[in-house]
């Protein structure tokens, strides 16, 4: 599936994500080969889950941000065996190490705000092995190709990531996907 995963992104680099429900729809239609679910509950999972996969698209569930889904192990079991995503995104190692165990993809999401988050991003993905990182703000081209440099990962940014020039430059640095929460550049 990791290699699925890379396949989607080489066709089109850009990541639907979607924090609502409304969102869903634009980015079931977009070109977009990868949807990112940043929202929603428990209860509209299923619904949100069938809508992208019935686009033939791939789709990850950040579990940090679903209203009513534990977050612990037990809750990445539940998530895997009723829903079946392609993978799940998180901060949390535990949930990754069980996410893992399930069989799901895996990208860990790093906020990175000074060099001792750098240093962190690094030596935790190192540790934690996902399939790939996410780092944000997306548009940092400097540190974007020093990570990408740094690890034997994927590298996925995301976040403040706004015109089609922050997307080049994220991918001209390193990046191999680019998560963005802006529907006009699902398309780019």
């Amino acid at each position: 599936m990791e290699k699925q995963f890379e396949k989607m992104l080489k066709i089109n680099p850009v990541i639907a994500a979607v924090k609502k429900k409304e969102a869903l729809e634009k980015a079931v239609k977009s070109d977009c080969r990868i949807v990112f679910l940043l929202g929603g509950t428990i209860s509209s999972l299923g619904e949100m889950i069938e809508s992208v996969r019935s686009s033939g698209k791939m789709v990850f569930i950040h579990v940090d941000l679903i209203d009513g889904l534990g977050r612990d192990a037990a809750a990445i079991k539940y998530l895997g065996e009723t829903f079946k995503p392609d993978g799940i995104i998180s901060t949390k190692n535990q949930l990754l190490r069980a996410a893992k165990k399930e069989g799901l993809l895996t990208i860990q999401r790093f906020f990175l705000l000074d060099s001792i988050s750098l240093q962190q991003c690094l030596k935790i993905s190192a540790e934690s092995d996902p399939t790939a990182i996410e780092i944000m703000p997306g548009v940092m081209p400097e540190i974007i190709r020093e990570i990408s440099e740094q690890i034997h990962l994927p590298v996925i940014v995301g976040g403040l990531v706004r015109k089609k020039t922050d997307i080049e430059n994220a991918l001209q640095n390193g990046a191999l996907g680019v998560s963005a929460t802006e529907a006009k550049l699902w398309s780019v």
